[in-house]
């Protein structure tokens, strides 16, 4: 190689190294390789993939895409398939979220999920995640499963977070928090009382954050840097307790969901069926006063009676006078003659 190439080729190599930190870009963050990635590899419909980026420039302008990676990229929901932006830190990382349509307002569930970023200085990562098609990750029970109109009963619903999850096991985790919807003529709720305990019967504390008439919230009720520790593991359980006057009769289904957050995101899927509760009529309380007579011919006295559980007058009460072997008089609203 003569001498001029060789000063040409140092002179291009100074050249492009004076670009570069005109641009203020550093010749050591060119060489780093940029990622992004979800916090989960798959998710339920309704719940919010939260993104981190890493090894982007500083201060770079990242365009974020979720697509589909099969069929069209926009599926039936474009309006969740939009580009947005964020600004890499002084260390080139950034965090963000994309919510998971549920399966009323697109076609997300069962769909692999392609996430893109491109920087603005040229850096760019890519990531694969999924809406599994099902993810129970707890089940959920009452007792007792039958009560009686008009009467107080104090009921338990138990959470149960699962240890394994054959079809998907990656979708087992903590949870965070806890939703029960009231279901109609159920009653108003009193008394209401939350245990929540991690395997071994550990204790950890919980609260609850809302009651409507219609939806009870519970959560984690620890913040800080311990917040996680009080999520309730794989085995542990979440129970309760309250007491309730049913005002009609009929199945009450108790419609609970299980949150990985602790603020209400990422809902998982039950196993099993929602718990259930049967009310049925109440056996009213009857009374007959009266007594054993010897018949002369004259009308004798009797009286009854019928109350409800509630207190209410069950009325008329018809009685019969039955006389000497069985002989039967009436029934009657009044005494024989």
């Amino acid at each position: 190689m003569n001498s001029r190439l060789l000063l040409t080729t140092s002179r291009l190599l100074r050249l492009i190294y004076t670009v570069v930190l005109l641009v203020g870009i550093s010749p050591v963050l060119l060489a780093q390789t940029a990622t992004v990635e979800t916090d989960q590899y798959d998710y339920s419909p309704g719940s919010t993939a939260i993104i981190t980026g890493i090894g982007f420039q500083p201060g770079e302008y990242v365009e974020l895409h979720v697509h589909h990676a099969e069929g069209d990229p926009l599926g039936t929901d474009p309006e969740f398939h939009q580009s947005w932006y964020v600004t890499a830190d002084f260390l080139g990382n950034f965090t963000t979220s994309w919510y998971v349509p549920l399966e009323s307002e697109g076609d997300a569930l069962g769909a692999t999920f392609n996430l893109e970023a491109h920087g603005n200085i040229g850096s760019v990562a890519e990531w694969t995640f999924t809406d599994g098609p099902g993810d129970p990750f707890y089940s959920a029970t009452i007792s007792p499963t039958v009560g009686t109109l008009v009467a107080p009963s104090t009921y338990s619903i138990t959470i149960s977070n699962l240890n394994a999850n054959t079809a998907n096991p990656t979708h087992i985790g903590v949870i965070g928090s806890v939703e029960v919807v009231i279901p109609s003529g159920a009653g108003v709720l009193s008394s209401i009382i939350i245990d929540a305990k991690d395997p071994g019967s550990i204790s950890r504390t919980w609260t609850l954050s809302s009651q409507t008439s219609t939806l009870l919230k519970f959560k984690n009720g620890v913040t800080g840097s311990r917040a996680a520790d009080n999520d309730i593991d794989p085995s542990g359980t979440i129970t309760i307790t309250f007491t309730t006057t049913a005002t009609t009769t009929g199945s009450k289904v108790w419609t609970t969901t299980a949150y990985k957050g602790n603020n209400f995101s990422n809902p998982g899927l039950i196993t099993g069926t929602q718990p259930t509760v049967e009310i049925n009529n109440a056996n009213p309380t009857v009374t007959a006063t009266g007594g054993t007579f010897t018949y002369n011919g004259a009308p004798q006295a009797g009286s009854g009676s019928a109350t409800g559980t509630g207190g209410e007058s069950l009325t008329p009460v018809i009685l019969s006078y039955v006389g000497i072997n069985a002989t039967s008089y009436g029934p009657t609203a009044t005494a024989p003659t």
